[in-house]
């Protein structure tokens, strides 16, 4: 799940604090969460287009690995 592998890469710290926002916030509507998404997802693409980041993709017929640095 995509929350599971941002949480992972999070500081111990800044994970606990994400999840005591996430409970203070409660239910939100699916449109919402959707909307949020597409925001996430436009900012990332842009961050990749002008090489602010770097996205990692396997190729299909790869099986699924953990990276290391």
């Amino acid at each position: 799940e995509l929350v599971e592998v941002i949480m992972s890469n999070m500081s111990e710290r800044n994970r606990e604090a994400v999840e005591a926002e996430r409970g203070y916030l409660g239910a939100v509507r699916r449109s919402q969460v959707d909307e949020a998404r597409a925001a996430i997802v436009q900012a990332v693409r842009a961050m990749e287009a002008d090489g602010t980041i770097e996205i990692r993709r396997a190729a299909a017929d790869e099986p699924e690995e953990e990276l290391v640095d």
